[in-house]
């Protein structure tokens, strides 16, 4: 079963829908993707009572969460829903996994009260409830604290109204102590028994310390050989604290270099009833050649061993190029998207984004050949100006 909604409905996602003939909710974004005649589509009664008997459901976007909490609170998904997507909730939850972890929970009319002398440094303010980035900063010193907060209200407004207050609050924030490491970001679902499945590892790069952005995340064979076993037993564990069943997540963990945790795996978030967000799980199918909505929905277990094998060598990725913070989204006319495309020797998947809506003007999917992974660092490092055609 499926709830599509905005942002994006990428056009892998609905071929795997009406391949495998998935319930559809009839909505706006449906009816917007299919027409209103799709045989594919339920009404809000069917659906609700198709998922009531029992089944798996997928949405390619959290802002479906509010009509999942309107329709569906008889069920055990609106709660595994708010315990995965509220951070401090989901702090709590692991809390005895984690124990020497810090992190406080305050308003944003809070904020400018706290002694910020107080707070572990390095430190990272975000949204208790976010997403993509939004209103994430890293602060370093108790200096730095008076600036960022003074900043967050502007940065907040710009972007109100995007989307809906259950994907995106920013009235409640967690300060949490920042984790140094490597970042990854995991794709995965749990079964019936809530064993946990792995349909991709992605490599969060970063151009430096302070970046909090969302412009390269990589898969391989090497990363996925690595890191499958350890993210397995964090997410085993995890199953047992929350009792996940039936779900699909997308988990962002760094891999601790120092402190208590040192060389483990300790989770940044967990985002509920979907993959990575805007479709850009679709990387497993560039990569894999896997689709990660049927090992879901169908409760395909990837066979790992083969697909590392006959995979290795390559490096595939999602670039996203997101429009300059500085520019201003009316003055832009268009996007060289073919230009973009240009960065990188091979892409498998070009999609132009309409950054009049979403402060986004396109995500790329490249292949690369593992010797020649300095291209992905080019595009991490980039000046994407030259990209928005101004008016």
């Amino acid at each position: 079963m499926i709830i599509l909604e905005k942002p994006y409905v990428s056009e892998f996602l609905k071929s795997e829908i009406l391949q495998h003939g998935w319930p559809v909710l009839d909505n706006a974004m449906a009816r917007q993707v299919f027409g209103p005649d799709a045989r594919v589509l339920q009404t809000e009664t069917a659906f609700a009572a198709r998922y009531a008997r029992g089944g798996r459901l997928y949405s390619n976007s959290e802002n479906a969460i509010g009509w999942v909490d309107a329709h569906l609170p008889q069920t055990p998904l609106p709660g595994m829903i708010a315990l995965c997507k509220d951070k401090v909730l989901f702090r709590e939850a692991l809390r005895s996994v984690y124990p020497e972890f810090r992190f406080r929970a305050a308003s944003l009319s809070e904020l400018g009260s706290i002694d910020p002398s107080t707070l572990p440094m390095p430190c990272i303010i975000k949204p208790a409830v976010g997403f993509f980035s939004m209103g994430v900063h890293r602060i370093d010193s108790p200096e730095e604290w008076p600036a960022v907060v003074a900043g967050l209200e502007a940065e907040l407004a710009a972007v109100e109204g995007i989307y809906p207050d259950a994907v995106m609050d920013g009235s409640r924030f967690i300060i949490e102590a920042c984790i140094e490491g490597e970042e990854y970001a995991v794709d995965a679902y749990y079964d019936e028994q809530g064993t946990p499945v792995i349909v991709n590892i992605l490599h969060h790069v970063f151009a430096s310390g302070k970046d909090v952005s969302d412009r390269i995340y990589t898969t391989s064979a090497d990363i996925m050989t690595v890191w499958f076993g350890p993210f397995m037993e964090f997410l085993t564990r995890m199953g047992e604290q929350t009792g996940l069943r039936n779900f699909p997540v997308h988990l962002e963990l760094r891999v601790a270099a120092s402190g208590p945790y040192a060389g483990q795996p300790v989770p940044i978030e967990v985002n509920p009833m979907r993959f990575a967000g805007w479709c850009t799980t679709d990387v497993a199918y560039h990569a894999w050649g896997i689709s990660p909505y049927a090992c879901f929905l169908e409760n395909v277990r990837p066979d790992w061993p083969r697909l590392l094998r006959e995979r290795a060598g390559r490096m595939w990725s999602i670039a996203i190029a997101e429009l300059p913070a500085d520019v201003r989204a009316d003055a832009v006319s268009g996007v060289d998207c073919e230009g973009l495309a240009a960065l990188f020797g091979k892409v498998c998947e070009v999609r132009c984004i309409d950054w009049k809506q979403y402060p986004v003007m396109a995500i790329l999917f490249p292949e690369t050949e593992t010797a020649q992974a300095g291209e992905l660092d080019r595009f991490l490092r980039a000046d994407l100006h030259p990209y928005a055609r101004m008016a």
